[in-house]
């Protein structure tokens, strides 16, 4: 066992490490385009390999559904990111509907953390609680006033006009209720993970998605403090450490037992007297 607990915090050093090694072309100041896109590319790559990894390695049903979509997500808005800052000019109409879209997978992604832990614990092939679906149709609905918002403004004002957007604007009632909404997702899903870590009988893991949770409370709070230049331009974009937190987070539930997978063979063959081996 002490043997596979140093190879599961190996696992999640490997992922932060390289995090970090992506992180390090930003600090060190390659703004080239070939700078730029090595590093877009690094987290695409990223993102994709564990997308991939989710459907090879988890047996629920549901539970793979719902990481393999948050992935998805990811390398959404990475694409996002990428066009707006590589291919579009500050100030344009075209730079701001990118800038709207982030908060496509900003709203949807507390949504399947939330779904992914009401589905923990059930039988491999049960399908998610029906009402369960609900809870996405108030993001869909903030979703689609966030990319409206040039005709209400309640969202985002621009007390200097459209084109000094991006640096300059005010937030509207619409971005605290999604706020709010953010917050409502988060903290269900970790309450339902703290109720639910409780019928796991490995408890070697546990501190392991609270952890993770941690991480992501210190860098929020670090922005509710306005610190977001300094964030930007040492520590990483939003985007950034969200996407690194949610990959923690799934991985971690991985490890502590809460989400099945078909991996740790080897540590059931070793314990095991039958006299078997694995073909495919």
């Amino acid at each position: 066992m002490k043997r596979t607990t140093g190879l599961l915090w190996k696992k999640q050093a490997l992922i932060l490490l390289l995090f970090l090694l992506l992180l390090l072309l930003r600090f060190c100041g390659i703004k080239s385009t070939f700078g730029s896109f090595l590093r877009e590319y690094f987290f695409f790559g990223l993102y994709f390999a564990w997308g991939i990894s989710i459907r090879k390695r988890l047996i629920q049903v549901s539970v793979r559904r719902y990481l393999f979509l948050s992935a998805m997500l990811l390398l959404l808005w990475m694409l996002l990111r990428t066009f707006k800052y590589n291919f579009t000019e500050s100030g344009t109409e075209l730079s701001r509907l990118l800038w709207y879209g982030y908060y496509i997978p900003f709203l949807l992604l507390p949504v399947m953390f939330l779904l992914t832990a009401l589905c923990l614990g059930l039988p491999c092939d049960a399908p998610p609680p029906r009402r369960a679906r609900l809870l996405l149709l108030p993001s869909a609905l903030l979703i689609s006033l966030f990319l409206t918002n040039d005709l209400h403004r309640l969202v985002f004002r621009f007390p200097q006009g459209l084109a000094a957007g991006d640096s300059i604007h005010h937030y509207g009632l619409l971005f605290w209720v999604a706020s709010v909404w953010i917050l409502i997702c988060v903290s269900a899903g970790i309450l339902t993970i703290a109720a639910k870590t409780r019928a796991v009988k490995n408890r070697r893991y546990a501190a392991l998605p609270f952890l993770v949770i941690g991480l992501g409370i210190v860098y929020s709070a670090l922005n509710i403090l306005h610190l977001d230049g300094f964030l930007s331009h040492t520590l990483g974009t939003m985007p950034d450490w969200m996407c690194l937190i949610f990959i923690l987070l799934a991985e971690s539930c991985i490890d502590f037992g809460l989400i099945p997978s078909n991996s740790h063979y080897a540590e059931l063959f070793s314990v095991s007297s039958l006299a078997a081996q694995i073909t495919d």
